[in-house]
């Protein structure tokens, strides 16, 4: 009998996304029910794509030494579409290049695209959590 893959569920937020202002405050999440696992970050983004990038990118090196094989789902189309194609051009993120060596160097990381992101709420929780401290 074959073990199921571990699936692992990414997100981003972008607070105060839509305001012309620099800097925005961004989170990362990832969530497994298979693995019993979640993990939460701040970082650096200023648009969806690049979050979104750098949440894939946060869960596999989060994962990586934890376990061999692991599909990392994710709901931006747009990114998966980048990491699947798998060219660098000049103007790509530099996250990009990043995801692909580590998906390169762990042959059991797959990253694949699906419509309703269960760290979606996990996100929220989280984001909750720090506006009341």
């Amino acid at each position: 009998m074959t073990e199921s893959r571990i699936q692992v569920y990414v997100d981003a937020k972008i607070l105060g996304r839509n305001e012309p202002t620099p800097g925005k405050t961004s989170f990362v999440a990832f969530t497994s029910e298979d693995a019993k696992v979640q993990g939460f970050s701040s970082i650096e983004a200023d648009q969806t794509d690049e979050a979104e990038m750098k949440a894939i990118a946060f869960a596999i090196k989060s994962l990586k030494n934890l376990f061999s094989a692991f599909t990392i789902m994710c709901d931006n189309e747009s990114v998966v579409s980048q990491i699947h194609a798998g060219i660098v051009r000049p103007s790509s993120r530099p996250v990009l290049s990043e995801i692909l060596a580590e998906r390169k160097a762990n042959p059991g990381v797959q990253v694949d695209f699906f419509g309703k992101n269960p760290a979606h709420s996990y996100l929220n929780q989280e984001l909750a959590k720090r506006q009341k401290q």
